[in-house]
């Protein structure tokens, strides 16, 4: 797969401005007689739009322009004979896409709980293309197990099993 700013592929780029003329040549032995598209597809690789290539011997080519918005976006061909599949898929970046203006969001939730308590986990959220991730880990975490005598957890488990007693009671 080609990928060119220009319809002689002299220019061959991944990187356009907006609205800017995009060249797309593919070059296979398929024939395409079933389908012949090439697929626009979002930085979460969700489908924008399909266009329909051209066939020129063993070629393929469409033109488009570049979408509105800045990011980075797929190009996703697909020549399909007899049950006969090629794809090539390309990343292409408009605008200053992938660069610095691009956000990612992660959220993590790592919790241990081992007193009882309550966390409602962490939202991290990063500008950058590296992001690192934050969590909390609530109550000991030193690895050894409560010994059955202790009066605390023998005292706190005493207690679930009263409750989940007194909520059949109120069942039955």
């Amino acid at each position: 797969m080609e990928i060119a700013s220009d319809a002689s592929f002299a220019n061959q780029t991944l990187e356009f401005n907006a609205g800017q003329t995009i060249y797309v040549r593919v070059t296979t032995e398929n024939d395409g007689s079933d389908k012949h598209v090439l697929n626009l597809r979002d930085n979460n690789y969700s489908l924008i739009t399909t266009y329909s290539m051209a066939k020129s011997g063993d070629q393929f080519l469409v033109n488009f322009p570049a979408p509105q918005n800045s990011g980075i976006y797929s190009l996703e061909a697909n020549i399909v004979s007899s049950g006969s599949v090629a794809n090539f898929v390309k990343t292409i970046e408009v605008g200053e896409g992938g660069s610095n203006n691009s956000q990612v969001s992660v959220k993590i939730n790592n919790q241990v709980n081992t007193d009882n308590q309550v966390n409602t986990g962490n939202q991290s959220s990063s500008t950058s293309e590296e992001s690192e991730p934050t969590s909390e880990v609530l109550g000991d975490t030193s690895g050894v197990f409560p010994n059955s005598d202790d009066s605390s957890q023998t005292g706190f488990f005493a207690s679930l099993w009263s409750r989940i007693i007194g909520f059949f009671k109120g069942i039955f």
